[in-house]
């Protein structure tokens, strides 16, 4: 996560990659190794999605928090639906977009 410079975003973005850090460092055994597994797997869904926020918010410099709070909402509910097919991108007018990838599309 290095190549997000914390200097230049907000502190709710700050608290995100905390959490992010918290994620990375959360190797507390669990029941079978399936369940492991399907833990880390989650984690790594989270982590590399709000850090794909985290990134944009901070390119295209927006200084709402509610952008960030409701993008890990978004995301926290995919991981909820099992819908792991997610982007976060951006539109041609620096605009956050959040969408899931269909086939045929």
């Amino acid at each position: 996560m290095s190549f997000i410079r914390t200097s230049a975003i907000s502190p709710k973005a700050e608290k995100l990659l905390k959490s992010l850090e918290e994620l990375r460092t959360d190797k507390t055994p669990r029941k079978g190794s399936a369940e492991s597994i399907a833990q880390l797997s989650q984690n790594n869904f989270i982590k590399q999605k709000l850090e794909d926020l985290c990134r944009l918010y901070a390119k295209l410099g927006y200084q709402n928090e509610a952008v960030l709070e409701i993008g890990s909402h978004i995301i926290r509910d995919c991981l909820w639906q099992k819908k792991l097919d997610i982007k976060i991108s951006r539109t041609g007018e620096n605009e956050i977009l959040i969408f899931r990838e269909t086939e045929g599309t």
